[in-house]
C-alpha cells in the first residue's frame, strides 16, 4: 500500500501541466492561469485560480482557433472544452474580465488524444481508441462510464498505465462503469470509494485493483489475459463467469474483504508456467465463496491469517498440476468446506487438496464433503492434512495412490468416503501416516477400502484385501468399513484432444485465417460436451480468434487462426 500511494503521489505530479500555484494573497494580483487538468481525445477539462478581488464580471476561455467563451460565476473555477479534434495541439488561455479592464494569464497547450489527467465531472467514453501517456484519476465524484467498442491502451507496451476511480486518500473519488465488450491493453483498473462495474471486457496485460476505500465491485463475464485482480482495500468484490488465461490471478485483502467468485473460467494454456487463482489476507478477515467455476490446468490457493467462511464448491478441476491449497491460521471462524467439487490431476499433479496450517485444537472445523478427487501419478495424494483444527471427509471418492495422507499433529475423521483407485501393480494406500507419528488422531471406520474384507493394516488387520493403511498399529480406527463399493466413478476425463488442420500449408502473408478444430474424448472414447480448451503456439506466431473455447455436444471447439508471415 505504502508503494502504491508513493507512485500516486508521483503521477500527480507527473499529470499537473501548470505551474507552482501562487499564495492566497497573490491571488487576486494575478490573472488567472489555465490548467489543462485532463487531456481526451477531444475533450480537455481546464481549471483555474478564481479571482477574488472586486469588480469582477466574468471570466473568459480562449482556445486557438476558436471563439472566446465567457464563463459566469467568480467561484467559477472548471470548464470543459469539447469537440476538439485527435491529434490536434491547442493552446487554452483564461482571462478574469474585471470593471478596470481584462486580465489573461499564460497560455498552456496540450494535443489531443495523448490521454492523461483528472476527471472533476461525469464523463462518457464513447467507442473508439483511447491511448494513455499517463495516468487518469477520477476526483470529487466523478463517474466515467467506458461504453461499447473502446480500446485503452498504454502509449508504451512495456508501461502499465492507471485508470483510477481515486487520486489519493483524501479525495472521495468516483465510479468507473465498463459496458462492454471493450479492450484494455496494459492498463489497471483501480476501482475508487463508489466502486467499479466491469461487463464484456477484456484485460490484456494490468488488471483491476479492487480496492483504494470502500465500495463494491462488480465483474462479470470479462476475460483477463497475462492480468490480475488485486482486492487491496475493505471492498465486495462480486466476481462472476470471468475469464482468466495467462497468469496467476491474486486475490488479495490487506483489510476485511466478502469475496464471491462464481461462474468463472481459469486456464493455463500450454507453455504457461504453473498457477493457480491465489486468494490471500494479511492479518484480516475473509469472507470467500467460490462456486461453480471450471479451473483448467490451474489449481486454487487460499492463504491468510483469519477468515469468517471459506466455500469451495461445485467447482470443475481438469487436468491441474497444482492443487487445491487452504492455508490459515485461524483460531475461530464459521467454517471452511470443500464441496461437490471435481478434479482430475496430470502426471505432475503431487496433490488434489492441501489443509495445512490451521492453529490450535478445536479452532476452525474443515469439512470436504462430496467430492471426486482422481490423479493418475503414483507418488500423489488425493488429500494431505497437516492441522491440529479438526478436519472432517464424507462422501468423498478418492481415486489416487495414496488417498489420505495425515501429517504430524493432525484431527480427522472420514467416513462414508471412497478409499481405492484401479492403478496397475500397485494397491493404493487409503490412509497414511509417518511411521513415528504418535500425534495425529484418524478415525476412519465406515469407509470402503476396495474389497469386502476391508483395508489391509500390518500388524492389526494383515489379511484385508483393500487399500493399505499405512500407519503405526492401532494409530488409525478402521472398523465397520463399507462392504458394497460407494465409489462414483462417472466422472468424465480428458482422454484424448485431435486437431484438425487445413490439409495444405495456407500462405504466410499475416492476414490469412484457417480454422483449428479440436475434438475432445474422453475415458470412453465419447466427445466431451462442454470442454474448455486451451489454443496456443510455442514459440508464440499468429494469433488466435479466441485463447479459450468451449466444446459443443459434438466435443469439438473451433477457433480462427491467422497465419504470420
Amino acid at each position: 500500500m505504502k508503494a502504491w500511494l508513493r507512485l500516486a503521489a508521483l503521477l500527480t505530479l507527473a499529470v499537473s501541466l501548470s505551474a507552482t500555484p501562487a499564495s492566497a494573497d497573490e491571488l487576486s494580483a494575478q490573472a488567472p492561469v489555465a490548467m489543462v487538468r485532463f487531456v481526451g481525445n477531444t475533450v480537455a477539462d481546464l481549471m483555474w485560480y478564481p479571482y477574488t478581488g472586486a469588480g469582477f464580471q466574468h471570466y473568459l476561455v480562449k482556445v486557438s482557433g476558436r471563439a472566446d467563451v465567457p464563463v459566469a460565476g467568480q467561484t467559477t473555477d472548471f470548464y470543459r472544452v469539447e469537440g476538439l479534434k485527435v491529434g490536434g495541439t491547442y493552446g487554452f488561455q483564461v482571462c478574469q474580465v474585471l470593471s478596470s479592464g481584462t486580465e489573461c494569464g499564460s497560455v498552456q497547450s496540450a494535443t489531443m488524444g495523448q490521454v492523461q489527467g483528472y476527471i472533476r465531472r461525469n464523463m462518457t467514453w464513447p467507442s473508439g481508441t483511447y491511448t494513455l501517456v499517463g495516468s487518469v484519476h477520477l476526483n470529487e465524484g466523478a463517474d466515467l462510464t467506458v461504453e461499447s467498442g473502446c480500446l485503452v491502451k498504454s502509449s508504451d507496451s512495456s508501461v502499465v498505465r492507471y485508470l483510477s476511480g481515486r487520486a489519493d486518500s483524501s479525495d472521495q473519488g468516483g465510479y468507473i462503469a465498463v459496458k462492454g465488450p471493450a479492450t484494455f491493453e496494459n492498463i489497471e483498473i483501480a476501482s475508487g470509494t463508489l466502486g467499479l462495474s466491469m461487463t464484456l471486457a477484456t484485460m490484456k496485460g494490468g488488471g483491476v485493483s479492487a480496492g483504494r476505500g470502500a465500495g463494491v465491485v462488480i465483474l462479470e463475464g470479462n476475460t483477463f489475459d497475462n492480468a490480475s485482480i488485486t482486492v487491496t482495500d475493505p471492498v465486495i468484490l462480486d466476481a462472476d463467469e470471468n475469464n482468466l488465461t495467462g497468469a496467476t490471478m491474486t486475490v488479495r485483502a490487506e483489510v476485511a474483504a466478502q469475496i464471491s467468485i462464481e461462474g468463472g473460467l481459469f486456464a493455463k494454456p500450454a507453455g504457461v508456467p504453473l498457477q493457480a487463482l491465489r486468494v490471500e489476507s494479511n492479518h484480516t478477515q475473509l469472507d470467500v465463496s467460490i462456486t461453480d467455476n471450471d479451473f483448467l490446468g490451474s489449481g486454487l490457493s487460499i492463504y491468510g491469517t483469519s477468515a469468517d467462511s471459506v466455500a469451495i464448491g461445485e467447482n470443475r478441476f481438469t487436468g491441474i498440476a497444482e492443487p487445491v491449497a487452504v492455508s490459515l491460521s485461524l483460531q475461530q471462524c464459521t467454517g471452511i468446506q470443500l464441496s461437490r467439487n471435481t478434479m482430475t490431476g496430470t502426471l505432475d499433479a503431487d496433490y488434489g487438496v492441501q489443509i495445512y496450517g490451521m492453529g490450535l485444537p478445536g479452532a476452525c472445523p474443515v469439512a470436504l464433503r462430496d467430492n471426486i478427487i482422481s490423479l493418475p501419478d503414483y507418488f500423489s495424494q488425493a488429500v494431505q492434512i497437516a492441522t491440529k483444527a479438526p478436519v472432517e471427509l464424507t462422501g468423498n471418492t478418492l481415486l489416487s495412490s495414496q488417498d489420505i495422507r495425515v501429517l504430524p499433529g493432525s484431527n480427522v475423521a472420514a467416513h462414508g468416503n471412497c478409499l481405492w483407485d484401479d492403478i496397475p501393480n500397485l494397491r493404493p494406500i487409503g490412509v497414511s501416516l509417518d511411521s513415528d507419528d504418535v500425534t495425529s488422531v484418524v478415525d476412519a471406520e465406515g469407509n470402503w477400502w476396495g474389497d469386502a474384507s476391508g483395508p489391509r493394516y500390518e500388524g492389526d488387520h494383515p489379511d484385508g484385501n483393500g487399500a493399505d493403511i499405512s500407519a503405526q498399529p492401532g494409530r488409525v480406527a478402521y472398523r465397520n468399513w463399507l462392504t458394497v463399493d460407494n465409489c462414483r466413478v462417472d466422472l468424465p476425463r480428458v482422454q484424448t484432444v485431435t486437431l484438425d488442420l487445413p490439409a495444405s500449408p495456407p500462405p504466410a502473408d499475416g492476414s490469412t485465417t484457417v480454422p483449428i478444430t479440436a475434438l475432445v474424448r474422453d475415458q470412453k472414447g465419447i466427445p466431451m460436451g462442454g470442454a474448455a480448451v486451451a489454443f496456443s503456439v510455442q514459440p508464440t506466431v499468429g494469433g488466435f480468434s479466441q485463447a479459450i473455447a468451449t466444446t459443443g455436444a459434438d466435443g469439438r471447439a473451433t477457433v480462427q487462426y491467422t497465419v504470420p508471415r
